[in-house]
């Protein structure tokens, strides 16, 4: 029998057996086992016993510090795959001391100076299209024609007032050979007279340079003269002759018009 001395399990504790207060000091719950096995608890409620202090000595399990996630290497990094890496082709620049050089560009090929006595004979192929209006000066002479063949019937001699390739001397005539008032002029240039090697040289110079001057004229030639002519209205014509006397050359320019022009 239970020693009626013995406190019951319910005496002075209201919490239960299964509700224990674990905060109790381990004295008192020792104490406590020492009374109860001494009063001859039976076996099975003494494993309860046993098995509700166990519960009450296990600590509540104090959280375990999770050590910090250690990054595993990828097997990609571990033995990393080489790539191919991209080409980089450098885009040549320009060096900064390179100086740009400009494209050569020829030079202007010398051009030699215009002949004067050229010149001067387009002048006057230009003003014979007015009957050399702009290069007559005051009248010298009027002639009349004479003979039972005249080669004129009125001749008028003006001075010339234009001179070139070294003439000493310009007459501008106007000159009606018929009645019908059809007129022709006439610029003609003198040269002084030279010795008779000089003269021929300087005719042969002349006629030189008419060649290629009158371009487009039929050339004809004789004793002591070279003609060009040019089918055109005015019937056109140059003449150079040399004077019979010296030997001088003398240039003429020759137009025909079928009325007056001045």
């Amino acid at each position: 029998m239970r020693d009626a001395n013995l406190p019951t399990s319910g005496d002075h504790d209201p919490v239960s057996p299964g509700e224990q207060d674990c905060s109790a000091r381990p004295r008192a719950r020792t104490s406590s086992i020492v009374r109860v096995i001494r009063g001859g608890m039976p076996s099975s409620a003494l494993c309860c016993l046993v098995f509700l202090l166990c519960q009450c000595h296990r600590q509540s399990p104090t959280p375990e510090t999770t050590p910090a996630a250690t990054p595993i290497a990828t097997t990609a990094a571990a033995n990393p795959v080489p790539t191919a890496s991209a080409t980089v082709t450098p885009i040549p620049t320009a060096s900064a001391t390179e100086t740009p050089t400009a494209s050569a560009s020829p030079l202007p090929s010398p051009t030699s100076p215009p002949d004067p006595f050229e010149e001067g004979v387009k002048k006057l192929l230009e003003a014979s299209e007015n009957g050399f209006l702009e290069l007559h000066g005051k009248l010298k002479r009027t002639e009349n024609g004479s003979g039972p063949d005249p080669l004129f019937r009125v001749r008028k001699i003006y001075e010339g007032n234009f001179l070139f390739g070294g003439a000493a001397l310009a007459e501008l005539e106007e000159v009606y050979f018929t009645t019908g008032q059809q007129p022709a002029y006439n610029y003609q240039l003198y040269y002084q007279a030279l010795s008779t090697r000089a003269s021929i040289e300087k005719y042969d110079d002349f006629r030189l340079h008419l060649n290629q001057v009158l371009q487009g004229f039929e050339h004809t030639f004789g004793d002591r003269y070279d003609a060009w002519a040019r089918d055109d209205a005015r019937k056109t014509a140059v003449l150079l002759s040399s004077q019979e006397a010296t030997g001088s050359p003398q240039i003429q320019v020759h137009v025909a018009f079928s009325s007056p022009q001045w």
